[in-house]
Parts: structure tokens; C-alpha cells; sequence
């Protein structure tokens, strides 16, 4: 389909989903990039290639890519929520819970973010 549609959005993005699930990083990467390209306020593809980055140690290229994709849409529940687990693992314990409340503001829902939040406010409050 690529070979036939190379300007196809959804294809290459189903290629980079499917080629990060299945532990092909680079790959992943390379393919969201290319729907970047295309479409460079594409919310999954912001958040997926965050992700992408994140698994491969590249926390300021993925926390670029987080907050791109709060600049497309601040009511992203999964843009707050991997910029907070983000920010956590940098040691920005304030911008962490900051994050991770509007994630569990905007999705109640949220329970990774809720134990992430309870754990970095006992962190805090030592």
C-alpha cells in the first residue's frame, strides 16, 4: 500500500503503531516521523513517537514530542500522563504531579496516573 500511496497518513502510521508494538524501534520511529511530515500536529503520532523515544533513552527529543502534541490538544489525558511519567524519571518532581493532576482532571478514569501521582506525593512529602 505504501508502494502504491506514499503520501498515505493512516497507513504509515498503522506501519509505526504496529512496528513499535512488536519491539522494531527504529522502524516505529522512522515511520511515525514520516507521518509527521505529512501532518506535523498528528496527536497519536506526536505521542507514540514521545514514547518510541522514551523507550530508547531520548528523554528530550520525546519530551518535545509530548508537549507538540499539547500544543495540538491540551485536553490530551495521555499527552500529560507520558510528559508527567516523563518529567518523574528527569527528577522534576513538580512538573511531574503537575501533569499527571490534569491528566486525572481531564480522565478520572486514569489509574496509571493515579498511582503515579500517589507515589510522587509520597516522594514529596519526605
Amino acid at each position: 500500500m505504501l508502494e502504491f500511496e506514499p503520501d498515505n497518513i493512516i497507513a504509515h502510521y498503522n506501519l509505526g503503531y504496529a512496528l513499535n508494538v512488536n519491539g522494531d524501534t527504529e522502524g516505529a520511529i522512522e515511520e511515525l516521523r514520516v507521518v509527521l511530515r505529512l501532518d506535523p500536529k498528528h496527536l497519536n503520532a506526536l505521542i507514540n513517537l514521545g514514547s518510541a523515544l522514551t523507550g530508547q533513552g531520548k528523554l528530550d527529543e520525546a519530551a518535545a514530542c509530548f508537549e507538540k502534541a499539547l500544543a495540538v490538544d491540551a485536553s490530551s489525558d495521555i499527552a500529560h500522563f507520558k510528559l508527567g511519567t516523563l518529567l518523574a524519571h528527569r527528577g522534576d518532581i513538580d512538573g511531574a504531579i503537575d501533569h499527571l493532576r490534569e491528566a486525572i482532571r481531564i480522565n478520572p478514569q486514569l489509574s496509571d496516573a493515579r498511582r503515579e501521582l500517589d507515589a510522587l506525593l509520597k516522594i514529596r512529602r519526605k
